[in-house]
């Protein structure tokens, strides 16, 4: 059977911290961050990582811009006020509250922030373009119904047939709600054409009114 201290090891939960300062860290800052930490049965501290500068760095609001982040992750055993522990790190470091960040691991914001920092660290040579490249010889041999190699050839197979069958289906008149349809063999006088020998314009000798000005 396990013994009490046991048990209640077990039982005791381990919290992860993570801390998140938009200000350059020294060595004497993370001694102070341990030094507060140890109010809460501290297990481990880790070191400094620092993110790419960012425009609006994740969790800091529209007031941080043009910053670097940097994050010491820690795990303790008793229960935290994140809030409260912002707020003394905010006094004992001396450096604005909105320039600190206390987080658990459950946070909803965490995992995108995690998701963009590796985008951002990413070595570009570890991207795999997908788009413009061609089909892998699986995806390739995927066929169906209404895709596929086979679908085309049929479907190229299909207009073939029809224009041979009615060569009519393969011209295609154009209606819109504006185009206007005349009857066959009707004479279009919307417009007078420049061939028409009567055709005379508005403007023309004939049409002008007689300049009574003239002595």
């Amino acid at each position: 059977m396990k013994s009490f201290k046991q048990y209640l090891a077990e039982a005791v939960k381990e919290i992860p911290v993570r801390i998140k300062l938009a200000t350059a860290v020294n060595d004497e800052m993370v001694d102070t961050i341990e030094s507060e930490l140890q109010r809460y049965d501290v297990v481990s501290v880790g070191n400094p990582t620092k993110t790419i500068m960012q425009e609006h760095p994740l969790d800091f609001g529209t007031k941080i811009k043009n910053a670097e982040v940097f994050i010491i992750d820690a795990v303790v055993r008793m229960p935290i006020s994140f809030e409260t522990f912002r707020r003394n790190l905010s006094d004992k470091l001396a450096i604005p509250y909105d320039y600190v960040v206390v987080k658990g691991e459950n946070d909803p914001l965490e995992g995108e922030n995690e998701l963009e920092v590796k985008r951002n660290t990413a070595d570009p040579e570890d991207y795999e373009t997908k788009i413009g490249q061609d089909y892998t010889d699986e995806e390739s041999k995927v066929e169906g119904d209404h895709f596929g190699e086979k679908h085309k050839e049929n479907f190229l197979k299909t207009l073939a047939d029809n224009k041979e069958k009615d060569p009519d289906r393969a011209q295609v008149e154009v209606e819109g709600p504006l185009s206007m349809k005349r009857a066959e063999g009707e004479k279009d006088t919307s417009q007078p054409k420049e061939v028409d020998a009567k055709a005379k314009s508005p403007l023309s000798q004939d049409n002008r009114p007689a300049n009574n000005y003239r002595k």
